[in-house]
């Protein structure tokens, strides 16, 4: 059993943090949580249905105060304290729900799902996932830690102009070099990036190439959470876009979380990206809910 730090914090994992959760929300927080899993993951007796994240200031969504419950707690001087200790450079963020946007709204997150059995329906949103009793459990087929990985698997061009489309489980170097970007600068910002990246029980990458160089790619992580795989990191070249090169990746990658054993997807979109937004949609992907990210000294320390 771990041992509190002096101030009270204690580690903690996804199967704890699922096993708390109190709603559907929370479910499927607690799965996206399994697929951008951070280096350190702590909760505290005073900040019940709350999990601190910290990834050395890699992404907001990996250095975060994440509320699982529907109400915030009264005091978020606990985490504050922890982050100025750990990021002085760093303003604290929470992330908490929110109403669902009528529009575009800068800060607001969608957390959009479809159940795969009906992916794609074009133009249907499918709503939420129906997950079962609570369990993270490695994805069937994918190789246990240690194992030889998944080799890249040609799936040959898609529509007119896309590229070639490849799967597998090596991390492209554009996406981790994208991600790298977004650490603090310095030399141990690419293995933060990749641990990042290869965090999740299982991974399958796509990757899109045109003329050899590469224009496209995204990332699915098999959670092990609920039946739930995540989509993330999709990028498209800005020469290549409108081209469905977006849509031909997504669509092989939810057909590869149909078949390991994943019966819902589920991403994150920022509300404002209205072309994101539009595409996923148009793939059947239907709104769950929002949360937002709020400075943490804005409600309370």
């Amino acid at each position: 059993m771990s041992t509190p730090t002096p101030d009270g914090w204690l580690p903690t994992t996804v199967q704890t943090l699922l096993d708390r959760a109190g709603d559907d929300v929370a479910r499927l927080e607690v799965a996206l949580l399994a697929a951008w899993r951070p280096t350190t993951l702590l909760a505290h007796a005073d900040l019940p249905g709350c999990v601190l994240r910290w990834h050395h200031q890699m992404t907001k969504r990996a250095n975060s105060l994440l509320v699982l419950g529907p109400t915030r707690p009264r005091s978020t001087t606990l985490a504050a304290s922890w982050y100025a200790r750990h990021a002085p450079a760093q303003a604290p963020l929470a992330m908490t729900r929110c109403p669902l946007p009528q529009g575009p709204d800068r800060g607001a997150v969608l957390i959009m799902t479809c159940d795969l059995a009906q992916f794609p329906a074009a133009g249907k949103a499918t709503g939420a996932p129906r997950p079962g009793p609570p369990q993270e459990t490695p994805p069937p087929g994918f190789p246990r830690p240690g194992s030889r990985p998944l080799g890249s698997e040609p799936q040959g061009s898609g529509p007119a102009g896309t590229g070639v489309l490849h799967l597998g489980s090596r991390l492209p170097r554009v996406l981790l070099e994208r991600t790298a970007a977004r650490g603090t600068g310095g030399p141990e910002d690419v293995a933060r990036a990749r641990a990042l990246l290869l965090c999740a029980l299982g991974q399958v990458f796509a990757t899109v190439s045109q003329g050899g160089e590469v224009v496209g790619v995204a990332r699915l992580a098999m959670t092990g959470v609920n039946d739930v795989a995540v989509l993330d990191g999709v990028w498209v070249a800005p020469h290549s876009r409108r081209r469905g090169t977006a849509s031909h990746m997504i669509r092989h990658l939810a057909h590869q979380a149909r078949r390991l054993g994943a019966r819902h997807l589920a991403l994150e979109v920022e509300a404002d990206n209205l072309g994101a937004v539009a595409c996923y949609e148009r793939l059947g992907m239907g709104l769950h809910h929002a949360h937002r990210y709020t400075p943490l000294a804005s409600w309370g320390t």
